[in-house]
């Protein structure tokens, strides 16, 4: 398999499972992968033929799965890896840092989006590295837990000692027949660490047989470590810290049995509207005289169209007619439903105050979505279980790439401490640009946030360094401009980038005038004209000092010479309108 190569397949089948718990736990987390992938239509027509029983199951029809609200409310919060995070180390080289994101790490980005649906939905997943010794770089490949058994440390119950992970491969001696085996990875024993391949019951090692040399994968030998301690090529994320290794099996179980509910609420509005949304006419003792004789499903039925300008006649003694009324009420239904549907929301870890309601008419197809904002929160209190997986992401893909390559075996070892990320995640709308823009300009005008904060509040989840990075690119580009551009002032320091912010009007500048003469007089020293122009006219003391230039260090002003007689002055060009 190619690095770029991340695609991932979906199994429907369910391999053995090592134990009870296990079975239960794959069993859960099939049905909410099945969600996640489109692929719920079975899980669905059970529960339809559960709820109605076998003979109305059967009767509503097939199974309505558009409106599948799981998946919806776990892409929408899923915006983590909206822009690709940024990576920070306080202990690694830089160059050795820049190898690491921009080689090893720059095949796994791309693919974390799909990847925190996976954990969003299932509260956890696993990503599998390993290596393509033609591209000598990492794969990555996604692991769900439906897939998984794992045995925990015995001296730490988050640790993963042992992982089991059931996957397809060809039949030894039968290349045209695959089969469920288990990879099974154990490193309860720091000195005898070992991988093999056994068969789907757990009982036969089959390693030798399927083309593995064990001898490679045992003890001195296994090459994956972090100093002396072994380590297992799968990363681990978790959407919010457990005490274990995996969440509850309760985790999402509202808004899971929820979207069943939804989709067998609109099956049955469907068939209601098909079958029973329009008056129904009824003939007692008697039949229509007229129509056409047509065959309706092996059956000879009598089809009448009425005419308003003509009787009906209807044969037989004490024979009437009638109509009954619908049988659904299809607005109401519908109605019903996106209720339903509003509430589970709040089981996804949001507020009603995150939901965004085009319509507060149910009944004219209403549109639920989450907020920017709610997004943002909901990526705040997962931040540290993910900050946690990506570090050891990163922990492991190093090891990998040391054991595996020579390219990378100068590399030094890197532990999860080594490193740290970034999140940006979802931007503000423009709408809330307008009103933090505006609030920060406020603030600054009163000195308590500075330019850099500004930035940091505009753009979430930018720290300070990267704030003061783009800041710098942003004046220096501006710079450029200007003096493409051939303005006055182009060229100036960067640190005096705020007082261009705060251009001067006419009655400023006759003002600052005013201070400037005032100097070159002698009636205030220069330092006081330096804090005057600062202070009164929000200057940086730089751009102060230059205005005032040599005023007050001995420079005399000498006195224009008359006028001829009769003569104009002429307009100089600091007379001339501010806005030429």
């Amino acid at each position: 398999m190619l690095a770029h190569d991340l695609a991932w397949t979906l199994r429907t089948e369910r391999p053995e499972p090592p134990s009870t718990a296990d079975g239960d736990r794959m069993r859960v987390m099939g049905l909410l992968v099945a969600m996640l992938t489109g692929a719920w239509k079975p899980q669905l027509e059970a529960h339809i033929r559960a709820q109605l029983g076998p003979l109305r199951g059967k009767l509503v029809g097939k199974a309505d799965i558009s409106a599948n609200l799981f998946d919806s409310t776990i892409t929408q919060i899923s915006c983590r890896f909206d822009h690709e995070p940024l990576m920070r180390s306080k202990t690694l080289d830089p160059a050795h840092l820049a190898v690491i994101r921009d080689e090893l790490m720059s095949e796994w980005w791309p693919l974390a989006p799909e990847h925190e649906r996976f954990v969003r939905g299932l509260h956890e997943s696993l990503v599998a590295v390993s290596w393509d010794l033609d591209d000598d770089l990492p794969t990555f490949r996604l692991v769900t837990p439906d897939h998984v058994f794992l045995r925990a440390a015995a001296s730490n119950p988050r640790r993963i000692a042992v992982l089991g992970e059931a996957r397809e491969r060809p039949v030894p001696g039968k290349p045209d027949e695959r089969a469920w085996f288990w990879d099974v990875w154990d490193i309860r024993d720091r000195n005898n660490p070992s991988f093999r391949i056994l068969t789907n019951d757990l009982k036969r090692d089959v390693t030798r047989e399927l083309g593995v040399n064990p001898a490679e994968w045992t003890g001195r030998t296994y090459p994956y470590r972090i100093g002396k301690r072994p380590v297992i090529p799968f990363g681990m994320h978790h959407a919010r810290p457990v005490g274990g290794l995996w969440s509850p099996l309760t985790t999402h179980s509202e808004i899971s049995f929820g979207t069943l509910q939804v989709g067998l609420l609109w099956t049955a509005t469907v068939h209601g509207f098909l079958r029973a949304s329009w008056a129904q006419n009824w003939i007692s003792n008697g039949r229509v005289v007229g129509g056409t004789v047509e065959k309706v499903e092996g059956r000879n039925v009598r089809l009448v169209t009425p005419d308003p300008t003509r009787w009906l006649e209807v044969k037989g003694e004490g024979a009437s007619i009638g109509q009954l009324g619908a049988s659904i009420d299809i607005e109401k239904a519908e109605g019903v439903t996106r209720r339903y549907e509003s509430r589970l929301y709040v089981h996804a870890g949001l507020s009603p105050a995150d939901l965004v309601i085009e319509s507060l008419n149910p009944a004219s197809g209403a549109s639920i979505s989450v907020s920017q904002k709610g997004k943002r929160e909901l990526q705040r209190k997962g931040t540290p279980a993910w900050l946690r997986g990506d570090r050891r992401l990163v922990a492991v893909t190093v090891a990998v790439a040391r054991g595996r390559s020579e390219r990378f075996r100068s590399l030094p070892e890197v532990t999860p401490r080594d490193t740290t990320m970034i999140y940006r995640g979802a931007a503000l709308t423009p709408e809330e640009r307008v009103q933090v823009d505006s609030y920060g300009v406020v603030e600054r005008k009163h000195g308590v946030m500075s330019r850099v904060g500004h930035y940091q509040e505009l753009h979430p989840g930018v720290d300070e360094d990267q704030a003061r990075a783009d800041l710098k690119v942003i004046d220096t580009q501006e710079e450029q401009d200007q003096v493409m551009a051939g303005e006055p002032g182009a060229g100036a320091p960067a640190d005096d980038k705020a007082a261009q912010d705060t251009a001067l009007n006419g009655a400023q500048v006759a003002a600052a005038q005013g201070i400037i003469d005032a100097v070159a007089q002698g009636r205030l020293p220069r330092e006081s004209g330096v804090a005057m122009l600062s202070e009164f006219f929000n200057l940086g003391a730089n751009v102060a000092e230059r205005v005032l230039g040599e005023v007050g260090r001995g420079f005399v002003p000498t006195a224009p010479p008359p006028a001829p007689q009769g003569a104009q002055p002429q307009p100089s060009d600091e007379d001339a309108p501010e806005t030429e």
